[in-house]
């Protein structure tokens, strides 16, 4: 693989996170917790950060280091390939705020299958208009759409019908190693009803704003934008990931240090600062 494509962030934040673990013994206990807080603050892309890779919070709150996500992700891809994903087979996944979308992502990143974010209530409509492969959602969703659509995955509950795999027993039972090799920044990660967006798009879109917007390492960016529209997944899941900082998927009550949302409003968001979609840079190659 190049260095440009979603599984290669994966990797460097794991692998980061690894060495950051690796250094001398410090036996001062107070300069070792000033070192952990001055890689929490600062980093500028530093990826040897001790900070939650991906956090929702609830009851319990699911929470992944960089290694688990990695994981987790390999063991989604493996998954989706036994149900015959691969390159340039369509991965829809419904448009909620969970781990399993954000590792139903990755997983076919790693496969190099682009995945299209759609509403849960239109799952099945965009899932046949994108002849995808494989269609994942909640289970109240997955159970009522018909069987001839896609192979279809439930998650947050054993779904009623025995041909609905089961993400959370499934994916957990799965090999974690993944082959080497892998897609090129060319290929495509995100599609959208009429737009394409490469590997290497969704990343250096990325890497633009975390410059531009000073995203430094432990910073949490709450997502709330809709992971259908490419530019949430690039502010919301690959900048936070690849400054060193943390993916929150919120509930009511969490508030994290920004949040990516819709429109920049102003109210009713807890977070003090905030990225608007419209300022996010992202161009796809239109596919009508």
């Amino acid at each position: 693989m190049t260095g440009d494509t979603l599984g290669d962030l994966l990797e460097r934040r794991a692998d980061g996170e690894a060495t950051a673990g690796d250094g001398e013994a410090t036996t001062d206990e107070g300069e070792a917790e000033s070192e952990r807080e001055g890689k929490r603050k600062g980093g500028g892309g530093d990826l040897r950060t001790e900070a939650a890779a991906l956090r929702a919070p609830g009851d319990p709150e699911r929470r992944y280091d960089a290694a688990r996500l990695l994981t987790d992700a390999r063991k989604t891809g493996n998954f989706l390939r036994q149900l015959g994903v691969g390159p340039g087979r369509t991965v829809a996944v419904a448009d909620t705020l969970t781990p399993e979308s954000v590792l139903t992502l990755f997983g076919a990143a790693l496969l190099g299958a682009p995945t299209r974010f759609v509403a849960a209530d239109t799952l099945a409509s965009e899932a046949l208009d994108a002849e995808a492969r494989v269609l994942v959602g909640p289970v109240d969703e997955i159970d009522s759409i018909p069987v001839n659509v896609a192979e279809r995955v439930a998650y947050g509950g054993t779904p009623d019908d025995p041909e609905v795999a089961y993400f959370e027993r499934d994916v957990w039972s799965e090999n974690p190693t993944f082959p080497p090799g892998g897609p090129e920044g060319a290929a495509i990660a995100i599609e959208a009803r009429e737009t394409e967006y490469t590997h290497r798009q969704l990343m250096d879109a990325a890497a633009w704003l975390i410059t531009e917007r000073g995203l430094e390492a432990g910073i949490e960016m709450a997502v709330r934008a809709p992971l259908a529209d490419p530019r949430t997944v690039v502010a919301g899941v690959l900048a936070p990931l690849a400054c060193g900082g943390t993916v929150l998927l919120p509930d009511a009550d969490a508030r994290g240090d920004r949040a990516v949302v819709a429109l920049d409003v102003g109210w009713g968001i807890p977070e003090p600062a905030t990225i608007d979609l419209a300022d996010v840079p992202l161009d796809g190659r239109r596919t009508t």
